[in-house]
C-alpha cells in the first residue's frame, strides 16, 4: 500500500513539473503591481489586434482577484479601445474585448 502510495505521490508531481515546463501560465507568478498588469495587458492586446492603442490612456482598476486594465479615450471618456482581465494570482488573462 505505502508502495502505491509513493508512485501516485510521484505521478502526481511530475504531471505538475511537465505541465508547469509546456504552459508556463499554468502556474504563472503573481501580478501585484499596477506596472507589471499593464505590461502583460500591453503585450496581449498587441498580438490579440496588431495594435498598440496609443491614441488612448490606460487606466488600471483592482478588484479582490482580477486587474482591470482599460485603454480609454481621454477627458473622461470610456471606452474606445480593450479592457483587458488578469488574473492577480498567476498573470493569466482571462478577459479581453473591445469596449463600445
Amino acid at each position: 500500500m505505502k508502495k502505491n502510495l509513493k508512485l501516485t505521490i510521484i505521478a502526481a508531481l511530475s504531471v505538475i513539473i511537465v505541465a508547469a515546463i509546456i504552459c508556463p501560465n499554468f502556474m504563472g507568478k503573481p501580478v501585484k503591481t499596477e506596472a507589471h498588469a499593464i505590461e502583460i495587458a500591453k503585450e496581449h492586446v498587441f498580438k490579440k489586434y496588431q495594435d498598440d492603442f496609443s491614441g488612448h490612456k490606460i487606466a488600471v482598476y483592482s478588484e479582490s482577484n482580477i486587474w482591470i486594465v482599460s485603454y480609454e479615450w481621454g477627458g473622461g471618456f470610456g471606452g474606445g479601445g480593450p479592457e483587458v482581465h488578469i488574473r492577480k494570482s498567476n498573470g493569466k488573462v482571462i478577459y479581453c474585448m473591445l469596449q463600445s
